[in-house]
């Protein structure tokens, strides 16, 4: 009995010692090669990151300068972010597709960006200008119907005049509408200065 425990502590010392061994192999192994990447240095250096800024939002990012140099070269020589891309990339496909379609896109792209820019960092001015803008197209749209030749008012066999309802509110129909709607929107821009 004690020769078949003797036996197993003997097996059990000879398999610590080889476990050791291939520790110590192992280790010497990655030391070595640890040694020789230093040496020859292999180690793949990393990209620097720079901030990029965006050209129409204004958007700042930490990018690689290879995807920066990426960037620009699709967008004529200007960064721009990847939301920013989309936009362009969908205004690009309106225009025809050659050099000056893209840096059309992107000069629209920054406009619309810089008026909502605008608009957020002083509201009461951009519904003002809004209102503006609103008021202009509605004249717009008013002068260039006033231009049109008006029917005249039909008349019936007497010698009274006979309007015909339904032709009289079609024709003055956006008349009173634009006057309600100007209305309104005086009232509102009135509300929102005296809120302030």
């Amino acid at each position: 009995m004690m020769s078949i425990y003797l036996f197993r502590v003997r097996a059990c010392v000879q398999n610590d010692q080889r476990l050791r061994n291939a520790i110590s192999d192992v280790s010497n192994e990655i030391n070595k090669y640890k040694k020789e990447l230093e040496s020859s240095n292999v180690v793949a250096k990393i990209d620097e990151v720079k901030q990029a800024e965006c050209e129409c939002c204004g958007l700042k990012e930490e990018c690689t300068a290879g995807y920066i140099n990426e960037v620009e070269d699709s967008f004529s020589g200007k960064w721009v972010c990847g939301l920013c891309s989309e936009a362009v990339k969908d205004k690009m496909k309106e225009v025809a597709p050659n050099g000056t379609a893209t840096q059309e896109a992107v000069s629209s792209h920054r406009d619309f960006c810089q008026k909502y820019n605008r608009a957020r960092l002083n509201p009461k001015l951009s519904l003002t200008s809004t209102m503006r803008e609103i008021a202009r197209r509605s004249s717009e749209n008013r002068d260039s119907k006033h231009n049109l030749p008006m029917s005249k008012l039909g008349r019936s066999s007497s010698c009274g005049p006979r309007i015909d309802f339904k032709q009289y509110m079609q024709q003055n129909d956006y008349y009173l509408s634009h006057h309600i709607y100007l209305a309104y929107i005086y009232i509102y821009i009135y509300i929102v200065y005296t809120a302030y």
